[in-house]
């Protein structure tokens, strides 16, 4: 049977998740808007990843944009670069640059590909980047980054792929920090009026067969429900089952601390 919350999250592992504004598309699986990232990066594939760049060369990473210089320091191997071009573009984002938010799809999934990355410089530059992306245009990308949290702890293990559960989980504990984030950017302001998806999103990998996954959605419930001052209207029935539904003496102990804290 297939559960759907209040926010409009369905949970089932092969159903593709919708939201009621209509978008369908995982985000691993975003058409490139015309502004695709690759047309700016055209002038700089002669260089091998990684390879010092030429004097000549500098001086036409001199002359790109912004966002264009960006997405060079994205391809290099260094991993300080790297973390650079993601910082470089979350800034970029927030200051509302047009060129970069034409690309927001593209973004979306940069930024959460390098989610993965085992170098915490590196993830945390990109969960900068999700926070920005979703502060500043949350109609668009928080229905995406909620159905990405959901959907890599229902999708079924991927046999002919070597990256195990633990990595998946990893993934997952690393967008929910980022849903968190997210909710504490759009403030007092912005938070009512997407608070649900949100919660349902964090509710659904509340029964994660995973303790961690279980134990970080709950502290993420937590964060979240203070962050709305205990105030979550037509879904507060469904956040007090789901803080006593955890089932483990681990779970309720964390639930109780968790409420305790962000209460004071």
């Amino acid at each position: 049977d297939v559960k759907e919350h209040p926010g409009g999250i369905k949970e089932h592992p092969g159903d593709v998740k919708e939201h009621p504004g209509g978008i369908k598309e995982h985000p691993g699986d975003v058409k490139e808007h015309p502004g695709d990232v690759e047309g700016h990066l055209s002038g700089v594939k002669g260089r091998r990843r990684g390879e010092k760049r030429h004097p000549v060369e500098n001086e036409h990473k001199a002359q790109l944009s912004a966002f264009q210089a960006a997405l060079v320091d994205l391809q290099d191997t260094l991993l300080p670069i790297q973390a650079h071009g993601l910082l470089s573009l979350a800034k970029l984002v927030t200051a509302r640059d047009s060129e970069t938010l034409a690309c927001s799809s593209s973004l979306m999934v940069i930024f959460t590909e390098n989610l993965r990355h085992t170098d915490s410089y590196v993830y945390l530059a990109a969960i900068d980047g999700l926070v920005a992306l979703a502060s500043t245009m949350p109609k668009d990308i928080i229905p995406l980054l909620c159905q990405e949290y959901v959907y890599y702890m229902s999708s079924p293990d991927d046999p002919s792929k070597e990256k195990g559960v633990s990595e998946r989980v990893q993934h997952v504990l690393k967008l929910g920090e980022a849903l968190v984030r997210v909710a504490r950017a759009l403030g007092d302001i912005l938070l009512p009026h997407y608070y649900e998806i949100l919660l349902s999103a964090i509710m659904v990998n509340m029964r994660s067969s995973d303790v961690a996954v279980r134990t970080s959605a709950l502290s993420n419930l937590a964060d979240v429900c203070g962050l709305l001052h205990w105030s979550f209207g037509r879904v507060q029935n469904e956040v007090s089952m789901a803080l006593m539904g955890g089932g483990t003496p681990l779970f309720l102990g964390v639930s109780v601390v968790g409420v305790v804290c962000s209460y004071f």
